[in-house]
């Protein structure tokens, strides 16, 4: 059996860069690969830059986090990166996990509607700023997280 692909898509639009969001991104993502590294040796980690267009990055363990993902700019694309998954993603058994600041109306319905054909709980989604009201409501997004929960998201889920 082939491992299993885990697509780490960050948000790199411009509102990226407000607050330092897109460093607070890559501290997650170091976080992210040591804990693959550690637990989870068997998933290849896939990076998408998403911003006006999609970028892939193939990382190992002991790889920087690209320096181009600190360059943010334009509008987050959703339909651009679904387009993209749609040629390489595996729906028996790879994972998404989004990175982003928020998501418009517009690409939450692209990710949803995109998401409704794979497995419960294949895309969770990583929301940077996130308010202690938006932490403390049940009627949050499903799938739908703060950064501060990143080990609870991975425990036995990838």
């Amino acid at each position: 059996m082939k491992n299993k692909n885990l697509y780490i898509i960050i948000d790199t639009s411009g509102s990226m860069i407000e607050g330092g969001k897109h460093f607070i991104a890559r501290n997650f993502f170091i976080q992210l690969q040591q804990y693959i590294k550690y637990y989870t040796p068997n998933v290849n980690l896939k990076i998408l830059s998403v911003n006006d267009e999609t970028t892939e990055y193939s990382v190992s363990f002991e790889d920087e986090y690209p320096e181009e993902l600190l360059n943010c700019k334009g509008k987050f694309n959703a339909e651009k990166t679904v387009e993209f998954l749609n040629t390489k993603f595996d729906k028996n058994q790879d994972k998404v996990l989004l990175i982003t600041d928020d998501l418009s109306y517009d690409n939450e319905r692209t990710v949803k509607i995109w998401s409704a054909d794979l497995k419960y709980d294949t895309v969770r989604i990583i929301k940077l700023d996130m308010t202690e009201s938006e932490k403390n409501t049940t009627e949050n997004r499903r799938n739908c997280y703060c950064v501060e929960d990143l080990f609870k998201i991975l425990n036995n889920w990838i």
